[in-house]
């Protein structure tokens, strides 16, 4: 579509939306992403196309409601129901090739039972809440200096001593800082954020919080900290290497964390070794935004950031569970001792509570067991957490049989975690091979 050409037929089309709007018409409109999941690629990354974008702002500026679907699900139906009678389906697409060149076909019918199945299959249809929203809409990401992950006696010492909430409320403080190193630390709000208020009366927590914030003053030097009776404190945030300084906004050396860390609650929800890999993974990519993926050998991680290679192991492991980041480990057919560093990529963070949604409705689509199943298999390659490989495997289950899908995740299973093949492709590459 494109706004200025209203002389198109895309362009009437879509104004007569807005004209139904304004006369008083509910009018809700679901696009596609126009992004294709190219599997053979080597990347393997997605392709996206924005043949859509136009269309979606001119609805959001007319007050419209339009939403994206998924990027893993190609909505390739053509499909209008008004107002619960009327459906019109075909092969037509809204774009100038198919309105005046191609030859297509598409029908209206008058059916009440017709339109419900399409409203129904509509309401199917898993919504990316994210997609479109203009980069203003978004959580702001917060800049954290390189050196403060890299620093034996900052947050090396923290993972060290096992010191998880100095770590979360170091971060809380500076996602706070705006224009000048002091900070009213409201206790009651940090608590929440931090999800202590579910745990604790509010005595409990301020104490907790107050022996925190001592500990990030006296031990790691971060803040300076002024405690009053019975009222919010007064905290200064001081440089990081030059105590005697206060703290200023990285203009340099610095990776950005996403808001959605914390707005999603990701900070609550991950353990403290996998918060810690997750920003080495931020770290890391923010050395090449060239290239989304990074490699480095565990025992070069283990030195740069003060940890011991089980940890990095472990939390890589859940991040990768929990599909926050992608890894892709190299061939071991020369031995494990010449294999090269396992390749990361940073994914972006989803919100839990729209997964669950996710879930509940391929539960409502395929049923509890099969879901359960699916998931069950998604598992043993480190994809549970990915609903599009779960629908996935439903559908080669469908495809192939219980049987042999059980037979070839069997094998699958016996590789171990680093293995390059421990993945849904080879799986399917079994299936397949086996035809």
């Amino acid at each position: 579509m494109d706004e200025k050409n209203t002389n198109s037929q895309v362009y009437k089309l879509c104004s007569s939306l807005v004209d139904a709007k304004k006369r008083g018409v509910r009018v809700k409109v679901i696009l596609d992403q126009n992004i294709d999941y190219m599997r053979e690629r080597k990347e393997d990354e997605w392709q996206v196309e924005d043949k859509n974008q136009n269309a979606f702002s001119f609805f959001k500026k007319n007050g419209i409601e339009v939403f994206y679907d998924t990027k893993n699900i190609y909505t390739h139906s053509k499909a209008i129901v008004i107002d619960e009678n009327i459906v019109i389906s075909g092969s037509t697409n809204w774009s100038n090739s198919a309105l005046n060149k191609n030859n297509e076909a598409s029908v209206l019918i008058r059916s009440s039972e017709l339109a419900k199945s399409f409203l129904k299959d509509f309401s199917d249809i898993a919504i990316d809440n994210d997609a479109g929203r203009d980069v203003n809409e978004k959580e702001p990401k917060l800049a954290i200096y390189r050196y403060f992950l890299e620093n034996e006696d900052l947050a090396g010492r923290m993972i060290t001593n096992s010191d998880e909430r100095a770590f979360d409320v170091y971060l809380l403080l500076l996602r706070e800082y705006k224009d000048n190193a002091f900070i009213d630390f409201d206790y009651d709000s940090v608590a929440g954020s931090l999800d202590m208020d579910k745990e604790m009366n509010k005595e409990e927590y301020r104490r907790q919080l107050i022996k925190t914030l001592k500990k990030i003053e006296e031990i790691y030097g971060l803040i300076k900290f002024e405690p009053e009776f019975g009222k919010n404190a007064k905290v200064t945030l001081l440089d990081q290497k030059d105590k005697e300084k206060p703290y200023a906004y990285p203009e340099g050396n610095f990776f950005l964390i996403p808001g959605e860390y914390f707005s999603y609650k990701w900070d609550t929800t991950l353990s403290f070794k996998a918060k810690f890999c997750y920003l080495i993974n931020l770290y890391k990519a923010s050395q090449n935004l060239d290239n989304p993926k990074w490699a480095d050998a565990r025992e070069i991680l283990s030195k740069q950031f003060h940890l011991n290679i089980d940890t990095i192991s472990q939390g890589m492991i859940e991040l990768r569970r929990l599909n926050i980041i992608d890894v892709e480990y190299s061939s071991i057919e020369d031995g494990y001792e010449s294999r090269e560093p396992s390749k990361y990529k940073v994914l972006d963070l989803y919100d839990p509570l729209k997964q669950a949604e996710e879930w509940e409705r391929l539960k409502r689509l395929y049923g509890a067991d099969r879901f359960a199943k699916a998931k069950g298999f998604a598992e043993v390659v480190f994809e549970e957490n990915d609903p599009a490989v779960v629908e996935d495997i439903i559908f080669l289950i469908d495809e192939y049989g219980i049987e042999k899908y059980q037979a070839a995740i069997n094998i699958v299973a016996q590789k171990a975690a680093d293995n390059p093949k421990r993945t849904q492709s080879y799986v399917v590459g079994i299936l397949r091979s086996k035809i």
